[in-house]
């Protein structure tokens, strides 16, 4: 779960700042690009709850991975704005599966009378891991531009997504006739 957060902070951290010195977007443009990520996080955060409940946490966590993988493969063809406004959909995806899979997950796995401990070491966990990769970001990103810290991003996600499929445990799935 850290190697995720680390990942993801290299090449998302300082996004709308590559984005105006990369891109040269204006100000408007970064506001339309923000309220499209929360608008579609807000949007499938219930759907997302009711995949993870159905399909089980892990199921999620590769799926989100994979709008991840989706969104920042997007990010190194975009071109235009309109590029970057269809990826900040699927970026809002990523979440509103991500965290209620991990949050699952981690419930799931703790014993249950620390689970909320244990969600708050994992969260402090990550954080300490991750807190490094905007600066790294932004060395990539002062070193080769937009497309380095992006790609970074992209193979540290890519292996995220492989340790979730190989070493994760898969919890068994409820299934609920609300579904």
């Amino acid at each position: 779960m850290a190697l995720d957060s680390f990942t993801w902070c290299i090449g998302t951290s300082l996004f709308y700042g590559f984005l105006v010195e990369w891109f040269k977007f204006r100000e408007i443009e970064l506001g339309l690009l923000s309220s499209i990520f929360t608008l579609s996080w807000t949007i499938t955060q219930i759907p997302a709850g009711k995949i993870v409940d159905k399909y089980g946490s892990k199921t999620a966590m590769i799926f989100s991975e994979l709008m991840g993988i989706s969104t920042l493969a997007l990010w190194l063809i975009a071109k235009d704005f309109t590029t970057f406004m269809v990826s900040e959909i699927l970026f809002g995806i990523t979440p509103a599966l991500w965290i209620p899979a991990l949050n699952t997950y981690i419930a799931e796995k703790a014993p249950k009378d620390r689970v909320s401990g244990t969600l708050g070491g994992v969260s402090a966990f990550r954080g300490l891991i991750s807190f490094p990769a905007p600066y790294i970001g932004g060395h990539l990103f002062d070193l080769a531009g937009f497309y380095l810290p992006v790609t970074v991003s992209l193979i540290g996600v890519v292996i995220t997504l492989l340790a979730i499929i190989f070493l994760l445990e898969s919890q068994p799935i409820l299934l609920h006739s609300s579904l």
